[in-house]
């Protein structure tokens, strides 16, 4: 990403690529074939680690309208849950304005990441020099690519007596566009750090 220094927990999402079909008149989704919904030792429906808003279900087809929409999964606290589904070869999606359009699809679909509960904790970052670089100090929890997992944050955090100069656009090797989120902190502090550009 560019930064000289980062501390970012991470929790790596689990997602499982497949096919499923959408009747087109309700919010429920079927597994076509042997795939599951829940997989990873993990359910799309779970209420406690699944990110806001639920478990995505990201269609990964150009041959439909809704190619790269993502749906979520119902876990109970945003707006309908599981019942009478088995979240194996049946789930039940947030329903949205319009129903998914009906056919067969390909999807990623997600269960909770590896390490919901991962933090960093007790950080000290001091007497660095960082040049030439997009970015200096990067301190956040971002969401992890496909299913927008996050991490548990930062606690503890202090930056001090750091010269960061020479921070430039020109210095990234790619273009691409970056899903990031706000950080997460119980506590940080910066004190006698100099930024120059």
């Amino acid at each position: 990403m560019g930064v000289g220094l980062a501390t970012n927990p991470s929790n790596q999402n689990n997602h499982q690529s497949m096919s499923v079909t959408f009747d087109g008149t309700t919010n429920v989704v079927n597994a076509v074939g042997s795939d599951s919904f829940s997989h990873h030792n993990g359910t799309p429906g779970d209420t406690t680690y699944c990110p806001a808003g639920g478990c995505v279900l990201a269609i990964a087809d150009a041959s439909r309208p809704d190619n790269n929409v993502e749906y979520q999964f119902c876990n109970g606290i945003n707006g309908c849950d599981q019942t009478g589904m088995n979240q194996t070869t049946q789930a039940r999606i947030v329903a949205t304005l319009l129903p998914a359009p009906a056919g067969t699809a390909q999807v990623n679909a997600c269960v909770p990441g590896d390490c919901p509960t991962c933090r960093t904790q007790h950080i000290t970052i001091r007497y660095n020099e960082v040049y030439n670089t997009t970015g200096g100090i990067h301190v956040n929890s971002g969401q992890s690519s496909i299913c927008h997992d996050q991490a548990a944050g930062n606690d503890h955090v202090v930056i001090h007596d750091n010269l960061i100069h020479g921070l430039s656009v020109e210095m990234r090797q790619w273009q691409r566009s970056l899903r990031s989120s706000a950080a997460t902190f119980d506590c940080v502090e910066y004190r006698e750090s100099n930024f120059h550009d």
